[in-house]
């Protein structure tokens, strides 16, 4: 029953204000972890990193076929540790074997990002162009690192993509 909780919120999200979903719809929400990497380590002072970042998305719940996928992005982030701001691109391997490519970016304050972005090509029909992604996720790292360079993080969470058209 949670899943399923999850996915018609997620869907009434993607959805918009009116909430209605017809057959040509879709949704898909799914949670993420995984593991970022910045390079040179972010400190306490603002500035310029790197990032990379794999991760893995389970437990999706969709209205097409999706269960599950391997994430991997690259990024520009113009941050410290206490908050900052991520642009990048994203490639999902679904479990169908289908691909999906994103542009995304993050507001991020302390251990908590916000993600959105849109899809810019997808072979998995569970996404087309221009559909949106969401998310909220909470990265796990030893703040103590901050004063030298923090090289990586570990991040869980959940997101949601889809269009209402």
């Amino acid at each position: 029953m949670k899943k399923l909780i999850v996915l018609l919120a997620s869907a009434a999200l993607i959805a918009g204000p009116a909430g209605h979903l017809s057959a040509a719809e879709r949704a898909t929400s799914c949670g993420l972890t995984g593991k970022a990497n910045f390079k040179p380590g972010i400190t306490l002072t603002p500035g310029t990193y790197d990032v990379t970042f794999k991760g893995k998305l389970a437990d999706c719940l969709s209205t097409g076929k999706v269960t599950s996928g391997k994430v991997s992005a690259v990024a520009v982030a113009e941050a410290s540790c206490e908050f900052g701001t991520v642009e990048g691109k994203a490639t999902v391997k679904w479990d169908t074997g289908k691909k999906t490519k994103i542009k995304f970016s993050t507001t991020d304050i302390g251990a908590s990002v916000t993600l959105t972005g849109q899809v810019t090509k997808s072979s998995e029909s569970s996404f087309k162009k221009n559909d949106n992604i969401l998310g909220q996720l909470a990265f796990n790292a030893d703040v103590s690192q901050c004063t030298s360079g923090l090289k990586s993080a570990e991040f869980s969470g959940q997101v949601i993509g889809g269009s209402p058209n």
